[in-house]
């Protein structure tokens, strides 16, 4: 391949040379397909792309000959968040039984290629065989019929896509809620209003009856059968919120005002109007405007709805964490609500983000500001703030030696490495693990996705096995363990685990051959030190 006999550009192509490596022993078929087809996963241009190699990857273990096919397929010629959804539904269909990729997945020449338009469908398609009436009942509603438009990300954003994106949500929730929740489905998809295309009132009205169904069953069911949800209008979600609302901190304050005789017949829309008054006046309007006024200084309708009126207990959450944030960073809060997934509907992915910022802000200022300025100059993936925020919670001082390393900064897109990744993930307690690993000189020069990958991961792995005790902390110091990560070094690294599992005690045969190790490391030899792992794994004290 012309990107491999270049010369390889980056984590990304590494990452993805490692995994042609796998299919090309594991799953020919994979590979070969993935060769001749015409996409942007080779070599890969972004995040994304691993993320979908990675799937094919997964569900080659399943099935080989389907996913190639599918690898060939045209809605992977230019991966985009959706696109996943359609792969996670394969994997849960292969999970099942492997067999089932080759109903979702059509043959050469005996199908339609799965485009762009039909990935959104494979959902619909995944009910319809483990479900096949909710699957027919979803398929049988018009805007469901006449297909799942495709909406390019970059016009997500204006009126017309918006509303097909949304309609896209919608069907997803309806796909969902079969699954987990059967009678409250039966409940929703009945709904008259369920067959006209998306309008903006329904999304609302399904997610917080939904909301209820998790906590109250019976009684989301009793409202779906009430006259003021034969139709829906915005009074309807506020309705429901006031109810949700209740449910959650008035319990019984609930069950008199469903036992009133004037409920006898069910809500009705002047009922409903009722309630939608008192829930703005008690729980929305005024005390959200005014703590929004009183942080920012102002105008609470110059932000986002979800900020002033949130429609359900995630937004609510995120709402107040901005807010937190803007006590301590106003300019890291204002640059957040500009985000495409927080403006103006806080996507899942930004109540993710939100979380993490909140928790980097609060854990400490310095890593805050530190943040700040990347995200400014260099932007940062989410795999990236992930990273960051376990550690920042954990060990700040460690966070600001990350940021202060060159490679790391650079590295904002395309996420952490998986072997410091799985350091950041083990050092639970905040101890000095991670400051250690970070000023090793092979680290600060810049970790690759082989040896030096792997010898974190294995720093990780002997200080989970010693808990942090006195063995994992002489490896830590340990001149040959410093300064390098070659394919020995990593052998000797894996011997010490190995000899630490199968003897905590410190009182088998192989004492004598670990003090070794710790003198010499890879300079014993690569023969030698798999022959002490292989014997050593055998042994049990």
């Amino acid at each position: 391949m012309p990107w491999v006999q270049d010369g390889l550009d980056g984590l990304q192509e590494q990452r993805a040379l490692a995994i042609l490596r796998e299919l090309e022993t594991g799953a020919p078929a994979v590979f070969l397909s993935l060769a001749r087809a015409e996409h942007q996963l080779l070599p890969p241009e972004s995040d994304r792309a691993i993320r979908a190699l990675e799937a094919l990857a997964s569900l080659a273990l399943a099935n080989e000959h389907a996913t190639a096919r599918l690898a060939a397929m045209p809605f992977l010629y230019e991966v985009e968040y959706n696109d996943f959804e359609a792969l996670q539904y394969l994997q849960t269909a292969a999970d099942i039984h492997p067999g089932y990729l080759d109903t979702l997945v059509p043959f050469e020449g005996q199908g339609t290629p799965i485009t762009d338009e039909l990935a959104g469908e494979i959902p619909v398609k995944y009910l319809e065989i483990f479900l096949p009436d909710a699957g027919s009942r979803i398929r049988s509603l018009p805007w469901v019929d006449d297909g799942i438009a495709y909406v390019p990300e970059s016009e997500e954003s204006t009126p017309a896509g918006r509303k097909l994106t949304l309609e896209r949500r919608k069907m997803l929730i309806l796909v969902d809620t079969a699954q987990a929740m059967p009678v409250v489905f039966d409940g929703l998809v009945g709904k008259q209003w369920m067959q006209r295309h998306y309008d903006g009132v329904e999304l609302v009205v399904m997610e917080n009856i939904i909301e209820l169904a998790q906590v109250d069953r019976a009684l989301a069911l009793k409202l779906l059968a009430m006259p003021f949800l034969d139709t829906y209008q915005n009074p309807d979600a506020w309705a429901l919120r006031f109810i949700l609302e209740l449910r959650s901190t008035e319990p019984r304050q609930l069950d008199r005002l469903l036992a009133d005789r004037e409920l006898a017949g069910g809500i009705t829309d002047e009922i409903r109007d009722r309630l939608t008054s008192i829930y703005k006046e008690r729980y929305l309007e005024s005390p959200t405007a005014s703590r929004v006024r009183e942080v920012t200084g102002l105008n609470p309708d110059t932000f986002p709805g979800w900020v002033t009126e949130p429609g359900n207990r995630h937004e609510e959450a995120a709402g107040e964490q901005l807010l937190d944030i803007w006590s301590n960073h106003p300019a890291i809060a204002e640059e957040l609500i500009d985000r495409p997934w927080a403006a103006p509907e806080l996507t899942t992915t930004g109540r993710r983000q939100m979380a993490y910022f909140h928790e980097i802000v609060v854990s400490s200022d310095q890593v805050a500001e530190r943040l700040a300025y990347l995200w400014e100059t260099q932007g940062y993936s989410e795999t990236f703030l992930l990273s960051l925020h376990r550690l920042t919670v954990k060990n700040p001082q460690a966070a600001l030696l990350f940021l202060d390393l060159d490679w790391a900064r650079g590295n904002g897109h395309s996420g952490v490495p998986q072997g410091l990744g799985r350091v950041i993930t083990k050092d639970r307690e905040g101890t000095d693990l991670v400051e250690r690993v970070l000023g090793m000189r092979w680290v600060v020069d810049g970790l690759n996705w082989e040896e030096e990958n792997e010898a974190a991961r294995l720093l990780a792995a002997i200080w989970e096995e010693d808990q942090g005790q006195d063995l994992a902390r002489r490896v830590l110091e340990l001149d040959w363990v410093k300064d390098g990560a070659s394919e020995e070094d990593n052998a000797a690294l894996l011997a010490i685990n190995v000899i630490i599992h199968t003897d905590p005690e410190g009182t088998g045969p192989y004492q004598e051959q670990l003090e070794r190790v710790f003198e010499l490391g890879g300079s014993i030899g690569i023969e030698g030190l798999w022959e002490l792992i292989y014997a050593s794994e055998s042994y049990v004290g």
